[in-house]
């Protein structure tokens, strides 16, 4: 039932996409998107530093949304991304409506970042997430002790995961006990 169910969405999304070519996209967000993910890349990463970075980037976009200059599925996929790096509920129930608008308008890369940004919204509002795309640290003493809870594994199953390209239980188990914190399934793998 939750093939179908998936099935038919993912479908639906397909169909009804917006026919905007890339060259549409808007080349501000797409910048700023670059910045974005470099900003994470490496071993040392100046947190504090990101943080300000990441609020203006955030302030930027919604002026763009504000201004009705999101036109293309890239263009919600890469807002949607500089917005889950947020600090609240808000931004991260505007990141994963931002996602999801990318998937409906035929991004497919989206199907991840729709599933992070629930998860990401759900933590924030003190509830259990579905997928398994967050963890944080546990360890008061700084070392790193990594979880995935609260985590109700039982809302969704891993067919729905492996569509929204989030890996399994089990893999997801084996990634955190190898340090591993990304979890999403490589699109070459699809």
């Amino acid at each position: 039932m939750y093939r179908i169910i998936a099935s038919i969405i993912f479908i639906f999304s397909m169909l009804y996409c917006k026919n905007i070519k890339a060259s549409d996209d808007n080349e501000e967000i797409r910048i700023m998107f670059q910045s974005d993910q470099e900003a994470r890349q490496g071993q040392n990463i100046p947190w504090n530093e990101l943080k300000n970075s990441d609020s203006k980037r955030r302030e930027e976009i919604k002026r763009i949304i504000n201004k009705g200059d999101l036109h293309t599925a890239n263009d919600y996929y890469r807002a949607s991304f500089i917005e889950q790096h947020g600090l609240n509920s808000d931004d991260y129930l505007l990141a994963h409506t931002l996602a999801t608008t990318a998937l409906v308008m035929g991004c497919a890369d989206a199907r991840w970042i729709v599933a992070a940004t629930l998860d990401r919204y759900l933590w924030s509002i003190g509830k259990s997430q579905i997928y398994g795309t967050q963890t944080q640290n546990i360890n008061p003493d700084g070392k790193e002790k990594f979880t995935q809870e609260p985590f109700n594994r039982l809302v969704i199953n891993d067919e729905i995961r492996g569509i929204l390209r989030v890996p399994g239980i089990k893999v997801q188990e084996r990634n955190i006990k190898n340090n591993i914190f990304h979890q999403e399934i490589d699109a070459e793998k699809q």
